[in-house]
């Protein structure tokens, strides 16, 4: 398991990795044209963290940074995924991924239709 030493250490020279292999993981269903609904239902704000939250990671007299996102309540509520106060990476960037993919078949299919 990785401490938040070595996250921190991975971000920094190059970006965090995650197992990903089939080989690590029992394969479900594939997530589809539910990802379109998911990502609409589940709103996203312009935040900055509250004082005393985060705060060793800010120099003294600086504000927070803001930041653009779900919150974790709404993004639990709506997917079933997570405990409502924190936001598992993974799955957000997974359903975004599903997201995408079907808005991309869904715009060739349009374009194809009017050719």
């Amino acid at each position: 398991m990785m401490g938040l030493g070595q996250l921190g250490g991975s971000l920094l020279t190059g970006g965090m990795m995650l197992f990903s292999s089939r080989e690590f993981k029992d394969v479900g269903e594939e997530l589809k044209d539910d990802a379109i609904t998911m990502v609409e239902d589940v709103p996203a704000h312009v935040w900055r963290y509250r004082e005393n939250i985060v705060d060793e990671w800010i120099a003294e007299g600086e504000e927070h940074p803001i930041h653009v996102g779900p919150m974790a309540e709404d993004f639990s509520g709506v997917t079933g995924i997570g405990d409502g106060v924190t936001i598992p990476v993974t799955d957000m960037v997974g359903i975004l991924w599903a997201a995408v993919g079907a808005l991309s078949k869904r715009v060739r299919e349009l374009e194809e239709k009017s050719a």
